[in-house]
């Protein structure tokens, strides 16, 4: 990206920032078991324009999944009601199913408080069936 020509470059790639990318990085490595190096990207990856809210909304829910990759429920259903918050807004099948997604795995844990707390207010907003 820093080799980037923006007057070379075609207009569709302008909408593309580092946080896209990093994003990108957390989602591999969340994908390939490693919670711990994609956490390290969850910061670089969430620092995008206000403009990109469904970008920012589903990188905040791969967080909630890392954090709960690396043991810490409680931050990961903090960080995930700020996506569920967002889903509230947004028109987004892609956010609802991962939200829904991240409630499955996240029942396993429902006899945690925080855990239990989280699943009734994803409950509310996209309702069971969206698990």
């Amino acid at each position: 990206m820093r080799r980037s020509n923006p007057k070379a470059d075609p207009d569709w790639l302008g909408t593309f920032t580092s946080a896209h990318y990093v994003g990108g990085v957390m989602h591999a490595l969340y994908d390939l078991g490693d919670a711990t190096a994609a956490e390290a990207n969850a910061t670089d990856a969430l620092d995008l324009p206000s403009a990109n809210a469904r970008t920012r909304a589903l990188h905040t829910v791969l967080h909630a999944s890392v954090l709960a990759g690396c043991g810490e429920l409680d931050g990961a259903c903090h960080t995930a009601g700020t996506a569920l918050d967002a889903a509230a807004t947004l028109k987004s099948k892609r956010l609802n199913q991962r939200l829904a997604e991240f409630a499955a795995r996240l029942a396993l844990h429902r006899d945690v408080a925080a855990v239990a707390d989280y699943l009734d207010f994803s409950d509310t907003l996209l309702g069971k069936a969206a698990r």
